[in-house]
Formats: C-alpha cells, sequence, structure tokens
C-alpha cells in the first residue's frame, strides 16, 4: 500500500494529533505536535488536533505517495 507522511504543527505546541480519528503511534510515544507521523496511506485524511482547555480543530490534509504533507492548526482557548 502506498504512504506518506503527514507533519502536524500546532501553536500552542503540545496538541494530540488524531488522524481520521485515530491517535497514531510514533517513535517518541502518541502523536502530539509537532509531530512527524510516517506511513501514512496516501490519499486524503481528517486531522484533528485537541489541547485540553482549547477548541478542537479539524482539517483535511492530501498525503502524497512517498511524499510529506504539512498541516498547521491554530488552536483558541476555550
Amino acid at each position: 500500500m502506498p504512504t506518506g507522511t503527514i507533519l502536524a504543527y500546532s501553536i500552542p505546541d503540545g496538541a494530540d494529533v488524531y488522524v481520521d480519528g485515530i491517535s497514531l503511534p510514533t517513535r517518541f510515544g502518541s502523536a502530539r505536535t509537532p509531530a512527524l507521523i510516517p506511513e501514512i496511506s496516501a490519499g486524503t485524511h481528517d486531522v484533528t488536533f485537541r489541547l485540553s482547555g482549547y477548541i478542537d480543530e479539524t482539517k483535511t490534509v492530501s498525503v502524497e505517495q512517498g511524499g510529506y504533507a504539512t498541516i498547521y492548526a491554530i488552536l483558541r482557548p476555550m
């Protein structure tokens, strides 16, 4: 199956990252921003950023085979 990588960033840092509703493990534990999430299937994915005290932010990203997709979120306080 063709895969790519998602680079996820947020302001503030430290948000949990969910891809299509799933928290994916990375080499450093669960995905938290800034996060490098490898081996994501090529195609379109919903990425949710979740941090205590902030409103969740969901964005859509397109991952190309062998490529890197970068996604950013600016989280708003509750």
